[in-house]
């Protein structure tokens, strides 16, 4: 929310991280986007998932739970995979 804040205001930070400092105006501009982001983040992160268990099920049985585990641990425990959120893609 407070890069969506300063984006379409172009207020600091120290303004959009408060919000109970942003005016009620401008808070009818960013509450219907950011609604409309979590929507969308609560669909990928639920769909793909469930799309990937239909295709990464079968696959593990014919060649081993391993390598699905170790990609895993790999891709959470990146550097780059901690920084990427909802805010950067706004």
């Amino acid at each position: 929310m407070e890069s969506l804040c300063m984006r379409v205001n172009n207020m600091t930070y120290e303004v959009c991280s408060h919000v109970e400092l942003i005016p009620p105006d401008v808070q009818t501009i960013i509450q219907p986007q950011v609604n409309w982001l979590l929507n969308w983040k609560v669909l990928i992160e639920t769909f793909l998932p469930a799309c990937c268990v239909v295709f990464l099920g079968p696959w593990s049985d014919a060649h081993g739970r391993r390598p699905l585990i170790i990609a895993s641990l790999l891709g959470k425990s990146h550097p780059k995979s901690k920084k990427i959120s909802i805010s950067n893609t706004v």
